[in-house]
C-alpha cells in the first residue's frame, strides 16, 4: 500500500498544474495543508508497514519512518524542479515531514 500511495504521489507531482479545490480554494496555507494531508498517509502505510516488517532493528520505527518520509518528500520537491510550471519550496517539504510524522504518530497509537 505504502509503495502505491508513493506511486500516486510522485503521479501527481509530475503533473505541469495541478487544478482542484485545494489549489482553486484560494485559502492561504492551502498547498501547504494538501502537502500535510497527503504525506500523514504515507506515514500512516509506511508505520503500518513497519509494524509488520521492521527492516532495522538497531533503529526505532518512529525514526525509520521519520526518515524514509523526509526522504522521499526531499525526492518529491527536487523532482519538482523538473517539472514546469512546478518548483521546490522548503515549506511543501517541512509540511511533507510534519505529515509524515503525524500519520506515523496517529498509527502507532491506534496499534496500541
Amino acid at each position: 500500500m505504502a509503495l502505491g500511495w508513493m506511486a500516486l504521489i510522485a503521479t501527481m507531482s509530475h503533473q505541469s498544474t495541478l487544478q482542484g479545490p485545494v489549489t482553486s480554494s484560494g485559502l492561504p496555507l492551502a498547498d501547504k495543508l494538501a502537502h500535510l494531508a497527503e504525506f500523514a498517509v504515507l506515514g500512516a502505510l509506511l508505520r503500518n508497514a513497519v509494524s509488520l516488517y521492521h527492516p532495522l532493528p538497531g533503529v526505532t520505527p518512529a525514526m525509520f519512518v521519520l526518515a524514509l518520509g523526509a526522504c522521499y518528500g526531499a525526492l518529491d520537491e527536487l523532482h519538482q524542479l523538473l517539472v514546469p510550471d512546478r518548483s521546490m519550496e522548503l515549506g511543501d517539504w517541512l509540511a511533507d515531514v510534519v505529515g509524515v510524522a503525524l500519520g506515523s504518530y496517529v498509527i502507532d497509537r491506534w496499534q496500541r
